[in-house]
């Protein structure tokens, strides 16, 4: 009769070593599915950054690029387009033939700027803008400068202000922006060329408001990748973009 051989069973080294590499392997798996999750909410915040900056960029850069557009043919000249008056979204006044404002603010603080342009009250196809950037509709027949206004408030919310609207009020634009810094490219010479950069209280000094060709608009956006390390709390962009002026 043929003896069974005893079956031997895992000791206690034996249990603790194979424990000991599981818990390492689990360990592994879960800190590359965190690094994983990380790096995709990183990704996705940046694409919301880099979609908040392009939107906040094209909507200014459309209504500064038609600052200053009246129709030629109808209206005749800046004067009779943008007339003197008071300008009711920022403190003072438009001059005459002036289709561009600003204020600075206060050392860290936004600054403001005011822009005018003309839509033809006669000739639809020459009608430069179908909306204000509110996204108002603009009736071609409405026979009246249209001023937008870009603002920073305290909510680190950028916002545009129209006045084509019965009840102007301020329209979000896009959030998380700290600050917006402008300066204005004056024609000093009268050559059509931007000959020194400006911030506004320095334009109004010299009283070149009719002399402004570009802006050079610097946002500041809340880095929403900021508890990451090595990033910055802040993410600057600056664009300059050319204003058309009459046509």
């Amino acid at each position: 009769m043929k003896s069974r051989k005893r079956q031997r069973g895992l000791t206690l080294v034996e249990l603790v070593v194979a424990l000991t590499v599981g818990l390492f392997v689990v360990a592994g798996y879960a800190l590359i599915v965190v690094n994983t999750r990380s790096s995709i909410r990183d990704e996705g915040q940046f694409r919301d950054w880099q979609d908040a900056e392009r939107m906040a960029f094209s909507t200014i850069s459309d209504i500064v690029g038609i600052a200053g557009y009246y129709p030629l043919t109808t209206i005749g000249s800046l004067a009779a387009a943008f007339p003197s008056g008071t300008n009711n979204l920022l403190a003072g006044t438009f001059g005459a033939a002036e289709f561009v404002a600003g204020v600075d603010g206060a050392g860290a603080a936004s600054d403001s700027v005011a822009l005018r342009f003309f839509q033809d009250p006669v000739n639809a196809s020459s009608v430069v803008a179908t909306t204000d950037c509110n996204g108002n509709p603009i009736a071609a027949a409405a026979a009246a400068a249209v001023t937008n206004m870009f603002t920073v408030n305290a909510s680190g919310q950028l916002t545009c202000t129209s006045t084509f609207a019965a009840n102007p009020q301020p329209l979000v634009l896009v959030s998380g922006v700290q600050t917006m810094k402008v300066l204005y490219g004056i024609d000093v010479n009268g050559t059509g060329s931007v000959s020194r950069y400006m911030n506004a209280t320095q334009v109004a000094a010299a009283g070149s408001w009719g002399l402004v060709r570009s802006l050079q608009l610097t946002l500041t956006f809340v880095n929403p990748m900021a508890g990451n390390a090595g990033q910055p709390a802040t993410l600057s962009m600056t664009r300059v973009i050319g204003i058309q002026g009459s046509a």
